[in-house]
């Protein structure tokens, strides 16, 4: 059965402190990934990535055109897929870290 009972005013107080605590620990992370999306080499990154992108797209076509096996298409397009994602998650995390509002 349970018990409503008057709540633990200590409970509430290191309720209340863990709040903040965690608040301002998520404010300070998203400053910190603000300021990597302005650091010159997180800049350096994102140019590099974003020039990536038509090179992956152009990989995925000539593949297309010289690959006639469907089971050898099917593990390189993974692949070449894969190698993407891979690159592009640090660029995606900072970007998803730094916009979040608490």
């Amino acid at each position: 059965m349970l018990k409503f009972e008057k709540p633990d005013p200590n409970k509430i107080k290191e309720r209340e402190r863990l709040l903040q605590e965690a608040k301002q620990a998520s404010d300070e992370a998203v400053g910190l990934a603000q300021n990597c999306l302005n650091n010159e080499m997180f800049i350096k990154y994102k140019q590099q990535y974003e020039r990536l992108t038509p090179m992956i797209i152009e990989k995925l076509i000539l593949l297309d055109e010289v690959e006639s096996d469907p089971l050898k298409y099917a593990l390189q397009v993974k692949g070449i897929i894969t190698e993407y994602r891979v690159i592009g998650s640090l660029l995606r995390g900072v970007k998803n870290e730094a916009g979040k509002r608490i």
